[in-house]
């Protein structure tokens, strides 16, 4: 049993907040802007003194919701623009104890990077007959990272990357699915 003293110290605090307008261009149709900042706070890594910033996140997102064909068929269509300062991220780094680098050990903990991600996402659902719904979504997202920390490569090479895509982000995602309501006796229902 290993205890590892925790020499780091945090505090922060943070006000977020949402402004919005839309506009109703058709009775069952409309157009909406957003902007909003979020916030995650900082902190420390247990067993280093390892701290790291809070996230801050400024989103804007313009769309549109509409319905079709007596309320039948819904369309929503959105584009996003979302602005990371010190974003929050894990990655495997070398574990220091004391200040000191502790030969050959490693462990994976938070660092920020600033970054953005972007992209447009379409929703549909549609009413197939009295008891049936179809729906499907589309989205393509980008995004960069503006520089990571100090990476070691398998030659020992240590540095930072810089203005790189985003990791485990997919470019498209397609999810498509079909819901069938069946009326049982005692009034109730099985989807």
């Amino acid at each position: 049993f290993c205890v590892v003293p925790n020499g780091g110290k945090y505090d922060d605090d943070n006000v977020s907040g949402k402004i919005g307008f839309e506009y109703d261009f058709a009775a069952q149709s409309m157009l909406y802007v957003t902007a909003k900042n979020g916030f995650r706070a900082g902190g420390l890594t247990a067993g280093t003194e390892t701290t790291y910033k809070p996230e801050e996140l400024t989103a804007y997102e313009i769309g549109t919701r509409n319905r079709f064909s007596d309320g039948r068929v819904q369309l929503n269509a959105s584009a996003f623009y979302w602005d990371y300062q010190d974003q929050q991220l894990s990655q495997l780094q070398a574990y220091r104890v004391a200040g000191a680098l502790c030969n050959g050990c490693q462990t994976s903990y938070p660092f920020n990077v600033n970054g953005d991600l972007y992209g447009v996402e379409t929703d549909l659902q549609m009413l197939v007959g009295s008891s049936g719904t179809f729906n499907t979504n589309v989205l393509w997202t980008k995004g960069k990272l503006d520089s990571t920390p100090n990476l070691v490569n398998s030659a020992g090479v240590t540095g930072p990357l810089f203005n790189i895509d985003r990791y485990n982000l997919p470019e498209w995602s397609v999810n498509a699915g079909y819901d069938h309501r069946i009326a049982m006796a005692n009034s109730g229902s099985l989807n």
